[in-house]
């Protein structure tokens, strides 16, 4: 077997070869080291540059993101991510800017749409984390490398392969030189095949598929399938349409060696939404660089927002009531007529919409395209 000490092109086309099956493990332990190998990402910070390329017809609502480059530093359950997003709204471009900070429980997201920043901050422990959990497994933020997918609950797919009530492993596969062990595993989330390294036990390929009966959990809150998800609809005409299939792969990827650690360094991740006989593809290139295993310094994960800043309070979002950041703090504020005046607003929003709206659609640009739709119904019925 070849062990990676350079980087090594993982191609997506897959050489069976005979099995030994004295010499090769079953597909829980395969799967359980496999979980352990990548356990050790927890730890570590990377920057990320992705570029967007689809193929089919997408639907016309919502956001293109064309491409994307962010900073995600890390340290435990800590994050800095800090990063912008260039994209087309109706044709026309636009720049997304997204930096989130994430401690003790509580999460400060600033949006901006060009140089308008909107500060958000969630106090409540359970919403901080699913909206981290949701902006991380946004495909261009890199954690498809380490073994997730967007829509499960954030659970690496080894652990949630090892959940499923079958797993098995096929013949041993070659890709790009290396031996590798197939497994594949049929959960209520969708089917999942996944390619691990027969040395390292690191991730090289992966292909999940989900059809319209299959769970698709962003929030953990109310699990719904993918047929009872209002994303992607095909035009703002016929509400009724939806996504009934979606498969991701991951392929293409390459990976470098830190100390005793394989890393995913590069790949290409294809998320492929199908509706109606009509389907469409996103293929990410994703590009990680400056990875690094040293802990951050404490000042990363600082949440440090002047005093009489306006936010929104993401914990209270139906209430009347205006806030602003007072000693690390969100307190009500003083009312006035036009908030969008004060430190830390946007500029209002057209007469014609509502500021409430004009806040939901800055934080669904944030979220990402596949977020957006969820998001919003979530947001309308936890």
């Amino acid at each position: 077997m070849l062990r990676c000490v350079a980087c090594v092109v993982v191609m997506s086309v897959a050489v069976p070869v005979a099995a030994d099956d004295a010499a090769t493990p079953d597909a829980k332990t395969i799967l359980q080291k496999c979980a352990k190998a990548l356990s050790f990402t927890d730890r570590y910070s990377w920057k990320v540059t992705t570029t967007v390329t689809t193929i089919g017809e997408k639907p016309s609502a919502g956001l293109s993101v064309q491409s994307s480059t962010f900073d995600i530093r890390r340290y435990d359950d800590d994050f800095n991510i800090n990063g912008e997003m260039v994209a087309t709204n109706a044709g026309s471009p636009i720049t997304l800017r997204h930096h989130t900070v994430f401690r003790d429980g509580r999460l400060v997201m600033i949006s901006s749409v060009e140089q308008q920043p909107r500060p958000s901050v969630i106090t409540a422990k359970d919403s901080a984390n699913k909206l981290l959990h949701q902006s991380l497994e946004m495909p261009d933020r890199g954690l498809a490398l380490d073994g997730f997918s967007f829509g499960t609950n954030h659970q690496r797919l080894p652990d949630l392969m090892l959940s499923g009530d079958v797993y098995e492993n096929v013949p041993k596969e070659i890709i790009a030189g290396r031996d590798c062990f197939k497994v594949t595993s049929t959960t209520e989330f969708g089917k999942i095949s996944l390619w691990v390294a027969g040395d390292t036990y690191s991730v090289l390929q992966f292909n999940f598929a989900k059809g319209s009966s299959d769970v698709f959990d962003v929030t953990g809150d109310k699990p719904q399938t993918l047929a009872e998800l209002p994303l992607h609809k095909k035009s703002n005409d016929d509400p009724g349409k939806k996504s009934v299939r979606w498969t991701a792969k991951l392929h293409e990827v390459q990976t470098t060696t830190i100390g005793e650690h394989e890393i995913a360094s590069a790949g290409k991740l294809s998320n492929t939404w199908g509706y109606d006989g009509s389907e469409y593809t996103e293929v990410y290139d994703i590009q990680r660089s400056e990875i690094r295993l040293t802990p951050p310094g404490p000042e990363t994960f600082a949440i440090d927002l002047p005093n009489g800043t306006r936010v929104t309070d993401y914990d209270n979002l139906d209430s009347q009531k205006q806030y602003e950041w007072q000693n690390g703090k969100v307190v009500a504020a003083a009312p006035v007529i036009n908030p969008y005046s004060v430190i830390g607003w946007q500029e209002p929003p057209p007469p014609q919409e509502e500021s409430k709206n004009t806040f939901i659609l800055v934080n669904m640009i944030v979220l990402g395209v596949l977020a957006v739709g969820y998001l919003v119904y979530w947001l309308k019925t936890r």
